[in-house]
């Protein structure tokens, strides 16, 4: 994954991770699908992780926030992801710990 993903060339780096993450992630507010915007990533210090972030735009009378995310689902077999978001300035955590709990909704 690595070697197709982070090659060294941030710019084509930003073009295959915002294109697998398309693939990946999607997102629906109040049921209707909305693009993500990549924004960029990082490496994490302290894991062998990279911490990825892109936003999606919500607009003060959406209710409903779907995620259905598949990030390395097909290659880990014990794969974890961490989708973290704000609303009204304050963080909310969303743990995806396995293959069959790929898809949640939040009232916001």
């Amino acid at each position: 994954i690595q070697k197709n993903l982070i090659s060294g060339n941030v710019e084509n780096e930003d073009q295959k991770i915002s294109g697998y993450l398309s693939q990946k992630i999607k997102f629906k507010l109040d049921g209707k699908p909305v693009a993500l915007n990549y924004i960029g990533k990082e490496e994490a210090e302290r894991f062998d992780a990279y911490y990825v972030y892109f936003e999606v735009k919500v607009t003060s009378s959406t209710k409903n926030l779907e995620i259905e995310h598949k990030l390395f689902h097909e290659i880990f077999d014990d794969q974890k992801n961490i989708i973290s978001f704000t609303k009204d300035k304050k963080l909310k955590d969303f743990l995806i710990l396995e293959k069959d709990h790929l898809r949640h909704t939040f009232k916001l």
